[in-house]
């Protein structure tokens, strides 16, 4: 097992804590201010979608920037289902730019924007049948920009095929998201715990086949 449990897996959970963390924090801190916050934001209720909107975009992008911990403050101003339609529009956007980076200006810009390595690690996990399917997979379970980076460096898809697959990948979770961001913190743990289990399950079942 210790073939596993190396510097890229206490970078990847450490990551995930700190999300977590951010993610229950930012939930609390706009439950008990809600009405502090919504006077804030009442006045131009447009433009606090457009920041959130051009956040999770900007986050997509610049790696390793995340908007997650926005999402609880999102769904408890404009309600979960908003807030989702509203992830899932930055993300789009996000991954769109990000593809379209890659397969125009390709490595010398990509590798400013993000770590190389973790493309190439990425590049054997893409395959050249079923293309469109795995995407929407590993969507579940690859970061949005990773995987869009990597996308448009190492295969062939097509723009509208991407998109299509990225749109269909990112559903579920930025609802799910969205909508963990209005329970209580212990229902919170407790999804996350979950994510957590399944992620390193996931990263163990990924390191073993690349044995």
């Amino acid at each position: 097992m210790k073939r596993f449990f190396n510097k890229e897996l206490f970078e990847l959970l450490l990551a995930f804590l700190l999300i977590t963390f951010l993610f229950v924090f930012m939930s609390f801190f706009a439950e008990n201010y809600k009405i502090q916050i919504e006077e804030i934001v009442k006045e131009d209720k447009i433009l606090g979608m457009f920041i959130y909107v051009f956040t999770s975009r900007f986050a997509v992008i610049i790696s390793p920037v995340s908007a997650m911990p926005l999402i609880p403050l999102a769904s408890h101003l404009w309600g979960w289902f908003t807030a989702g339609c509203l992830s899932i529009l930055g993300w789009l956007l996000g991954a769109q730019i990000a593809f379209f980076l890659a397969r125009r200006f390709g490595k010398p810009l990509v590798q400013k924007l993000i770590p190389i390595e973790k493309l190439h690690a990425l590049e054997r996990q893409i395959p050249e049948k079923h293309l469109f399917w795995s995407v929407v997979f590993l969507r579940i379970f690859v970061s949005v920009d990773l995987l869009s980076y990597a996308l448009g460096l190492f295969s062939n898809m097509k723009n509208s095929s991407y998109l299509l697959a990225t749109f269909l990948g990112i559903i579920p979770f930025a609802f799910i998201f969205a909508y963990t961001g209005t329970l209580s913190v212990y229902f919170q743990l407790g999804i996350l715990l979950v994510g957590f289990i399944v992620t390193l399950i996931w990263y163990i079942i990924k390191k073993n086949n690349q044995q």
